[in-house]
């Protein structure tokens, strides 16, 4: 198979907006240029692109920038053609309604995994969601554990991963792989207090996972 070419141009522009999902989605030039290891005139050629088609905006009152609604369209876009017409999103309403703790759904993206969905208990004790955040696959999590054991564990041995007030002092989670074809798409999570939701209880809600997911065939 002949190498693929690649633009160099193309590149440095996906590493700029890379760069800022990954660092705070608020970043001064110096700062890309830094961190990409570019020169502070191409960096700003490539930003001022990206900010006409936009990708990129600039902030009023400093001289930062972040991810233009561009990215956000086309984020929305794919998560409705990746999940069919909001399959997941009617998953994780289902297991609230199932297992009333706050459930998500993350995505890896290179070394760090993303929050791409989620949906609140009513209860007034509860998870916060985390739609939109960036963690390292190197944070204590169960959603970590899934990502980084899928290498090493089968798909039929793995169920889920279980984190006990790893990731926060208080909370309970657990993750579940969610595969296509033996493919791990990304990680339901269920989170919830430590005190109701239990070892015990979480064998339940994947239980309650399981019996939902056959109303959603892949």
């Amino acid at each position: 198979m002949a190498e693929k070419k690649l633009i160099q141009s193309v590149m440095r522009a996906l590493e700029i907006l890379e760069f800022l999902a990954e660092n705070g989605n608020n970043c001064r030039l110096q700062d890309i240029s830094d961190g990409l290891e570019l020169n502070k005139s191409t960096v700003h050629s490539l930003i001022s692109t990206l900010e006409h088609k936009g990708y990129v905006i600039q902030d009023m009152d400093s001289p930062r920038y972040s991810l233009g609604l561009n990215c956000m369209r086309l984020g929305i876009t794919y998560r409705r053609d990746f999940f069919a017409r909001d399959r997941m999103n009617q998953i994780l309403v289902r297991l609230v309604e199932a297992i009333e703790e706050t459930c998500f759904f993350a995505v890896r993206v290179a070394e760090q995994y993303f929050y791409l969905d989620a949906i609140a208990s009513d209860r007034s004790i509860k998870a916060d969601p985390k739609i939109g955040c960036f963690f390292k696959l190197t944070t204590p999590s169960a959603i970590s554990k899934v990502f980084l054991n899928e290498a090493k564990v089968s798909a039929q041995s793995m169920k889920y991963e279980v984190d006990f007030e790893q990731e926060e002092q208080g909370m309970n989670s657990m993750a579940i792989p969610f595969r296509k074809n033996q493919s791990l798409l990304g990680a339901i999570a269920i989170s919830g207090p430590s005190a109701r939701f239990t070892s015990r209880r979480m064998a339940e809600a994947y239980e309650q996972y399981v019996e939902i997911l056959k109303d959603f065939p892949l």
